[in-house]
This record gives C-alpha cells, structure tokens and sequence, in this order.
C-alpha cells in the first residue's frame, strides 16, 4: 500500500543517515536570523552540521572553528558576532542508537565540562510519513489544522518556541546552533519551517535553500514535515505567501 511505501521510505531515510560519518562543514554553518539592533538584543541563530573535528584520530568537539565559520557566516550576512557570547548547541536526533550516540556523547560531555561557555540539547526530530498531497484538499486541509495534535515534531510549537530563545533576554549575547550529523535533513525541516514563519520564504524558496546547502535533495520525511507546517501557517495563522500548493 502507499502507506506502507512511506514507512519504508522514512525508515530507510532514518538508517542511511545515522550511519554517514561528518565533520563539521563550513558550507553547512549558515546565519539563519539575529534580533536587530533596535531591540536591544544581540542574538544570533545558525543552522549547521555535526560541530567536531578529528585530532590525532580521535573526535574532538570543533570549538574553535564552530566560532571561526559561524563568525564568517555572520560577516557574510553583515551582522558580524560580537566576541563574547554564549553558545546554546541543540542537537536534532533521531534516537539513541549506535550511530549517533557517540557524537551526543561529545557535545554533552564537553559543555558539561565547559559550562562557562554554553550549553547543550537535544531534540527529537522524525519528520513526516506522508505528504499533504497525498489527501485530498478537504482532508488535507483539516489535517493542516489539527497538525499539533498529530504531528511527532511538532512544528507550530517548537518554531514559535526557537524564535522566542532568540528573542530572549540573557546576561551575554546568546548564540544557537542547532545541528544533526549532515546538517541537511533534520536541521533542514527546522531552518525550512522557521524561514516560512519568519524570513519571507515561500515553500518553493525553502526547499531551495535546503537543497543547496545540503548539495543534495534533503530526505522526503523532512520536507513533508515543514511542506505540512506550511499548510498549517496557511489555515491556522492567515499567511497568505506561502504557495505550498
């Protein structure tokens, strides 16, 4: 059945991710969003992929150069980083297996040793089974609506709730990062659904934008995801520039 066809497809997106080895890519450490001068704040989100690096063939949590290609990032966008902040890592994880549990491993250990210099989470991120165009309008429609009720990541709470860390006031700068291991997949399904609620993207804009990053099409269980959070930003919040048909 075409339900059945889906899970498959999810479990095998699941698998063959876990088991890919990355270091940290200064093509994937993109400034997503900051708060403006005129708000007091001096925030700063970015979006990447698994923050280590290997020194004399042992994995090593990349600080410095996290710092280094974030600030690049920053330049780049023309809202450089200030030189103090501190470093909230959020790490987007499908479950504690054999693959990903090393690398959860080294980033709470080091800020568990560091705890001057950020802090350290996790979320789990699945994404969808199945599209919005798998159902007809009506029930698509409806299904759009309810999305909070049905949908395991659950975007239109944890969207709103990254935007308000960002706008949250703190006694240093505050900088996110929030990373998978390719930072392509899961890290795409989040930077894609808070680009439509906050940046102007259309739907179309925001599967460009992961794409490129990820030189590669991101995994059809993380597009659906935002693709139905983009029919719930329509139905629900009144957005009117989305095109996610």
């Amino acid at each position: 059945t075409k339900m059945f066809v889906r899970v498959f497809v999810a479990l095998c997106a699941l698998i063959c991710t876990v088991q890919g080895v990355y270091y940290l890519d200064p093509h994937k450490v993109v400034l997503v969003d900051h708060t403006p001068k005129s708000s007091g704040l001096s925030n700063f989100l970015f979006r990447g992929n698994e923050p280590k690096i290997q020194q004399n063939g042992v994995d090593v949590f990349a600080l410095d150069l996290l710092r280094e290609y974030m600030y690049n990032s920053s330049v780049v966008a023309g809202a450089p980083l200030p030189d103090n902040y501190y470093l909230f890592v959020l790490k987007l994880i499908y479950f504690e297996d054999k693959g990903e549990l090393p690398d959860i491993l080294l980033e709470q250990n080091f800020f568990a040793n560091h705890t001057n210099l950020g802090v350290f989470g996790t979320n789990v991120t699945f994404g969808d089974i199945a599209p919005p165009s798998d159902f007809p309008m009506a029930e698509r429609l409806k299904l759009a609506k309810s999305l909070s009720e049905w949908q395991h990541d659950n975007l239109p709470v944890r969207i709103p709730w990254l935007r308000s860390v960002l706008y949250g006031k703190y006694d240093m700068p505050l900088v996110i990062y929030f990373h998978c291991e390719c930072g392509c997949d899961r890290t795409g399904e989040i930077a894609a659904s808070y680009a439509l609620k906050y940046l102007n993207m259309t739907y179309s804009e925001a599967v460009a934008w992961d794409d490129k990053i990820a030189e590669r099409q991101i995994l059809w269980n993380h597009r659906w995801a935002f693709w139905w959070y983009c029919y719930y930003l329509t139905e629900v919040e009144g957005f009117t520039n989305l095109a996610c048909a």
